[in-house]
């Protein structure tokens, strides 16, 4: 074996090697460096403006007030007799301008909302239900239905936590 070489390997490989291991490893942090000072700021008045831009997004994320609106047995549209076992509850959005979050009105027109709703699922059938994209059309109209009836509340979300059809 040659004085240079260690197992088999030339030194001078091997110092190339740790060399350029090196430069990877600088190059890598100073990459990391250069994206960590572009993305946080310690200035104070961008963290404010941060701030506040948070806040903004947590006033539209808010949760409102959720209302149970119940569970229902509704016979579907189809010949043979097949229906439908549904639990529902709605999600008002906050009143801006008083920052109380609704819910009164709902339970004052309750029985007309349920007229509409029952309304609404009375005329679909197992077609209509059968898909994902068919549950969020249905709360869509279930979403409008209610919101044309109220006047100072508007449903944010309608959410369906049982489902059943047989």
């Amino acid at each position: 074996m040659a004085d240079g070489e260690k197992n088999g390997m030339p030194f001078v490989t091997k110092a190339l090697i740790i060399a350029i291991l090196s430069v990877v490893v600088v190059v890598v942090s100073a990459g990391t460096a250069a994206y960590i000072a572009k993305n946080v700021k310690v200035d104070g008045n961008n963290t404010e403006q941060k701030e506040t831009k948070d806040n903004s997004k947590k006033e539209s994320n808010e949760l409102g007030v959720i209302v149970p609106f119940g569970e229902y047995t509704v016979n579907l549209n189809e010949k043979d007799p097949r229906y439908l076992v549904i639990e529902i509850h709605f999600e008002t959005e906050v009143d801006k301008k008083s920052k109380t979050k609704g819910g009164a009105e709902i339970e004052s027109k309750m029985i007309i909302i349920q007229d509409r709703v029952l309304k609404v699922l009375k005329n679909k059938s197992i077609k209509d239900l059968n898909e994902d994209s068919d549950l969020t059309k249905l709360k869509l109209e279930i979403l409008e239905a209610v919101n044309n009836i109220l006047v100072e509340t508007k449903i944010k979300d309608v959410y369906i936590v049982k489902w059943l059809i047989q």
